[in-house]
């Protein structure tokens, strides 16, 4: 077998959001893609950074630590008041908003702290990997990409920092110069890496702020990377988003590489049931039928059950950061439509509500629930389990076509509660 050729892998930019490049890089050392190259911009230059030091699992421990009293120093424990809390928040940005301007920023002493004690710049020289970042020299109103080559000894850390001084930021200080963040420049520097002579790139786009440019990939290989998720704030710390969202990253590079499919939910390949619940559908009419209810990037593809569980699945809000197989996927859709199912007849017993009931009282019991904010975060299927068994009532039934013209992939869920909900491997 022929030995692949390594890629350079270029990291944008995007705060907190820099986690899903952890879950690219995890993804790409278990499929043992070869990488010989890093090339970042701010959260994408630390990140690089680490890759190119190969100390994967010190990220990872540092981003299940770190907030953001880890990267800012705010005010002084002197200054706060704990016998009064307004007052305590008072006075803490009051000396927060002092050192902003004394510091001309932010003040950055504890990310560069944990850095000069987690990367070692001897052992990203000597590895062996090439190293890039791209940031803006504000002094002289220029941008500037450095490779590791350029960058003066015992200087990586502040080059590192350069790239990553966020607007409002303290900023470095590199032979006289100050430093901000590149990607006020390039959020994304595949145009570096292109110039350095890669043809072979893979591209992490973390919907950073910045400038974003269209690379130009023509005469090149590129596998573009992209966040499939909203990830939210630059800022999001907690928990909860870091480990998410670096499994995102895994599981968003593991489908670019073929190793899963689907398009809102990651379905594992190997999956015996897809082909038998295929194969029992051949003649099935009503399933030809559901082909203008799909989403326009699904109506021409063939696998029929993939699209009917991604997008039923996404009806009712199934939890989308796993790696489902197909029976896994309709057993979380089914008890999603157990649960829909409950609330739904919760409504109805509160308000003393039957088919017999007039339409009127249904409707103003759902006028009210919706004035009173306590349905709008329920899936489609809720309000349509309302609705259909008063569908004789002629105001109802317009309601209830009006729903269909708003999600018209309730015809896909119909079809799936008749022939796929109950379907057994």
């Amino acid at each position: 077998m022929l030995k692949r050729k390594p890629y350079c892998l270029v990291l944008g930019g995007g705060g907190a959001k820099g986690v899903y490049h952890i879950g690219v890089w995890q993804a790409l050392r278990e499929l043992r893609i070869p990488v010989n190259a890093f090339i970042g911009n701010s959260i994408g230059a630390i990140m690089g950074a680490f890759f190119a030091q190969h100390d994967e699992d010190k990220l990872i421990e540092i981003s299940e630590n770190i907030d953001i009293n880890s990267l800012i120093q705010f005010a002084d424990e002197e200054h706060s008041d704990k016998g009064n809390s307004l007052r305590q928040s008072i006075k803490y940005w009051q000396a927060a908003s002092q050192k902003l301007i004394q510091r001309k920023g932010l003040d950055t002493r504890p990310i560069r702290k944990l850095l000069e004690q987690a990367l070692d710049e001897q052992r990203i020289r000597q590895s062996g990997y090439d190293f890039g970042i791209t940031t803006i020299n504000v002094s002289d109103l220029q941008p500037r990409d450095v490779f590791i080559e350029n960058m003066e000894a015992g200087e990586l850390i502040n080059y590192v920092l350069a790239s990553a001084s966020f607007p409002g930021f303290e900023q470095p200080t590199i032979a006289g110069k100050k430093y901000i963040d590149g990607g006020l420049y390039d959020n994304l520097p595949y145009r570096m890496a292109r110039q350095r002579g890669y043809r072979k790139i893979i591209l992490v786009d973390i919907s950073g702020i910045g400038v974003s440019r269209r690379p130009k990939t023509e005469g090149s290989e590129t596998i573009y990377i992209k966040n499939s998720i909203d990830m939210g704030s630059v800022f999001d710390f907690s928990s909860d988003f870091m480990v998410q969202y670096r499994q995102l990253g895994y599981l968003d590079t593991m489908r670019v590489f073929g190793k899963l499919k689907g398009y809102r939910y990651f379905l594992k390949n190997k999956d015996r049931l897809e082909k038998k619940w295929q194969a029992k559908q051949q003649h099935n009419e009503s399933l030809a039928k559901l082909k203008k209810y799909f989403p326009d990037e699904m109506k021409h593809d063939r696998r029929d059950l993939l699209k009917i569980v991604d997008t039923c699945a996404q009806l009712l809000q199934v939890d989308k950061i796993k790696a489902y197989s197909f029976s896994d996927l309709i057993s979380a859709i089914n008890e999603e439509l157990a649960d829909t199912e409950n609330k739904a007849k919760r409504f109805l017993a509160k308000h003393h509500l039957d088919s017999d009931q007039a339409t009127l009282k249904l409707l103003d019991a759902l006028t009210k629930e919706v004035m009173t904010r306590e349905l709008l975060s329920e899936n489609p299927y809720y309000y349509y389990l309302l609705m259909k068994d008063h569908n004789h009532k002629r105001t109802i039934a317009i309601a209830e076509k009006a729903l269909f013209g708003l999600v018209p992939e309730l015809e896909i869920l119909k079809f799936y509660l008749t022939d796929v909900r109950d379907f057994q491997a």
